[in-house]
């Protein structure tokens, strides 16, 4: 989405106007609600990083003869 195109769904509200009016902005501050932005935005680019790991983990062929290479004994649960 472009940001003519947020825009014209908001007219006349840019991005700080739009956050002064979320309910969370306004009971903690906008501060708090921009921290708590960040952190989910962080959380997402970590979790699309986790994703891509074992998506090449599941489909790249040489982590996928690596994994068959494994001796039987060594694919067992540990026990506590």
């Amino acid at each position: 989405m472009t940001n003519s195109e947020i825009h014209s769904n908001y007219p006349g509200r840019g991005a700080p106007a739009r956050i002064d009016a979320a309910p969370e902005a306004r009971a903690r501050g906008r501060s708090h609600f921009l921290r708590q932005a960040a952190e989910a935005y962080l959380r997402h680019l970590e979790d699309q990083a986790i994703r891509g790991r074992y998506a090449r983990g599941y489909t790249d062929p040489d982590a996928v003869a690596e994994a068959a290479g494994w001796p039987e004994e060594e694919q067992v649960w540990p026990k506590n």
